[in-house]
């Protein structure tokens, strides 16, 4: 049974992608990761993927050496991905599964989750919930990556707006900020608008 109304049931994201309405989906890797990984030299490890999507993101981190987990709330998209993994010669293990109840499953399983444009399409009442399952997931000393947009007043959605002050209120009980830009290589529609972040789990 699918329901194309509640935000908090794969249904409704189901419907956005049989639509041709998952406007999120850039069709490409994110450019602010792909910079990321030129430049940034990060060690690597294994990695978690929320809302992967059709799959480019999972792609490009597995081709730069990281062992990858994707994990999308819909079906739909997860055929795309694993067909672009087969297509890239890469190996990605995708997930048709709810990212809330990983936490226990694969607790302290990653070195890194990283994040775009799934904290915003959640509801904003879930964001603590969001923070404690990024906890639960990452190794003591692992990286949540996070690319957080959009970073404005927006009370409807998804998406929903970020404010970054409630983001830290969410995130410092656990996690120590190595650091905060608004990346140059963000895409042009969406500059000024979100805010590229690394955090460390130190408990």
């Amino acid at each position: 049974m699918t329901d194309p109304t509640n935000i908090d049931h794969p249904g409704y994201w189901s419907d956005r992608y049989r639509t041709g309405r998952a406007g999120w989906d850039l069709g490409t890797p994110t450019p602010v990761f792909g910079e990321l990984l030129r430049t940034a030299h990060f060690r690597p490890g294994r990695l978690l993927l929320p809302g992967c999507g059709t799959g480019h993101d999972a792609v490009a981190f597995a081709r730069a050496g990281f062992t990858v987990t994707g994990v999308d709330f819909a079906p739909e998209p997860l055929a795309e991905a694993r067909a672009l993994a087969v297509r890239h010669q890469v190996k990605v293990e995708f997930l048709q599964a709810d990212f809330f109840s990983m936490g226990h499953t694969y607790a302290r399983a990653f070195d890194y989750v990283v994040e775009y444009v799934t904290y915003c399409a959640i509801d904003p009442s879930r964001r603590p919930e969001y923070a404690g399952t990024v906890s639960l997931l990452l190794k003591p000393g692992g990286l949540f990556i996070a690319l957080f947009f959009p970073v404005e007043s927006r009370p409807d959605g998804p998406p929903f707006g970020v404010d970054l002050d409630d983001v830290e209120r969410l995130l410092l009980p656990s996690f120590r900020l190595l650091s905060r830009e608004m990346h140059p290589a963000t895409i042009a529609p969406r500059r000024g608008r979100e805010v590229l972040t690394v955090w460390e789990r130190t408990r």
